[in-house]
């Protein structure tokens, strides 16, 4: 009899450690395979040379050895009234010793619908990476939204996203 009930005894709670395991395994929080995004953005300088206005900003990573390859970026051209400009993006990988990289070089003519430019960063970046805007306006002013991307090496918390409005008068 003691023999039955130390059998039966045993055999619940080892009933109850598998409910109690798989129940744990079910309520468990996926883990981020992905460490967080924590870009900073500088603060934007502009100048202008002649007819062209160039803006200048970058994005810095908080751990250096932090690398990205086929970095997606998102450029959209918008304004407070129609424009037509030619307008030229290029990123430099800071510390690589190389020409900047030219990844937009288009005329934009905004009427009324915002228009989207998708770009990939097919470069090593490790730490910083610097973004030159030039834009040479034939009329009206754009509004420059640039925006990082969901991608396959960090976990985008909130939009990352940047806004260049070129003032009306640049030193």
């Amino acid at each position: 009899m003691i023999l039955v009930n130390s059998i039966i005894c045993s055999s619940v709670f080892a009933l109850l450690l598998i409910l109690r395991y798989t129940y744990k395994s079910l309520n468990k929080k996926p883990e981020n395979k992905f460490p967080p995004c924590d870009f900073n953005f500088s603060k934007t300088k502009f100048k202008k040379a002649y007819d062209k206005k160039f803006a200048e900003f970058s994005i810095k990573l908080p751990e250096k050895n932090q690398f990205f390859d086929d970095f997606p970026l998102m450029f959209r051209f918008y304004g407070d009234s129609r424009f037509l400009a030619k307008i030229k993006i290029r990123y430099e990988a800071v510390k690589s010793g190389r020409e900047p990289e030219e990844i937009v070089d288009k005329v934009i003519q905004f009427e009324a619908n915002t228009i989207e430019c998708k770009r990939r960063i097919t470069d090593l970046i490790v730490g910083e990476i610097k973004i030159e805007i030039e834009l040479k306006p034939y009329y009206g002013t754009p509004i420059i939204e640039f925006e990082i991307l969901k991608n396959e090496y960090c976990e985008l918390r909130k939009p990352v996203i940047k806004i260049i409005k070129f003032p009306k008068r640049i030193k």
